[in-house]
């Protein structure tokens, strides 16, 4: 009987340290949550009182001019933010029509048994290392690489579909220089890897009931993805978009 006792002492004992550790660890992840936000309220609040200046000095109308001058009204320059936002909205958008479809489906081949597994781990290896690498590689990567294979073909495409603003090129700029359609090209390729990565960690963290269900009554491999394993993993889909 004592033996027993103590055994069941040391029961609750333990049990009481593990619930005690399971509540300073959600403590702790309390904390650090709340400490992000707070750090994001700080970043937006320090931008804002940097701004204030600016905004008195030239007021929110910069926010919809197309001029910028930095030499006009005798020295104090006329700004105009709109041509940068509108070429951000755009070239961001293109760039995730370009990358969802080739993110999303990357992730589906890599998680769904499609390859072997020694074609599928060195992939997911290589598109993992991809993801890390910073945006600005990205980008000179994009300027001193990218720009002069893809001048052949943003000369055809202005010469013949120029009319259409996407292959565009501005004014006194030649083929190989900025232009909407290699700022989207380079986006695309600097988002694919994200995409792929999460997508892919989203649809490999479903449970495997969800895919014998499926395939149990009755549904087929693409069925079973588009209709089941797509909308179960969405949340995480998007949150990698």
């Amino acid at each position: 009987m004592v033996a027993q006792s103590k055994v069941q002492k040391d029961s609750r004992s333990r049990t009481n340290k593990e619930r005690q550790f399971d509540d300073g660890f959600i403590t702790v992840t309390k904390v650090f949550a709340w400490g992000i936000a707070v750090i994001l309220i700080l970043i937006a609040l320090t931008v804002a009182w940097q701004a204030i200046p600016a905004i008195n000095e030239f007021g929110l109308s910069f926010l919809f001019k197309s001029v910028w001058n930095p030499v006009a009204n005798d020295g104090k320059g006329d700004y105009g933010a709109w041509p940068m936002i509108v070429g951000t909205l755009i070239s961001s958008f293109l760039a995730l029509l370009i990358a969802v479809p080739l993110g999303l489906g990357t992730a589906i081949f890599l998680s769904e048994g499609f390859l072997p597994p020694k074609i599928t781990t060195p992939l997911t290896f290589m598109v993992e290392l991809l993801a890390a690498i910073p945006s600005v590689v990205y980008g000179l990567w994009g300027i001193y690489v990218l720009l002069p294979l893809l001048k052949p073909l943003e000369a055809f495409l202005g010469n013949y579909l120029g009319w259409i603003f996407i292959f565009s090129l501005p004014k006194g700029v030649s083929a190989g220089g900025p232009g909407m359609f290699p700022a989207a090209i380079v986006l695309s390729i600097m988002i694919l890897p994200i995409i792929t990565a999460i997508s892919r960690d989203s649809l490999a963290s479903l449970p495997p009931d969800l895919r014998q269900a499926s395939m149990g009554i009755g549904a087929t491999r693409w069925g079973t993805i588009i209709r089941v394993l797509i909308p179960a993993a969405f949340s995480g889909i998007v949150g990698g978009i």
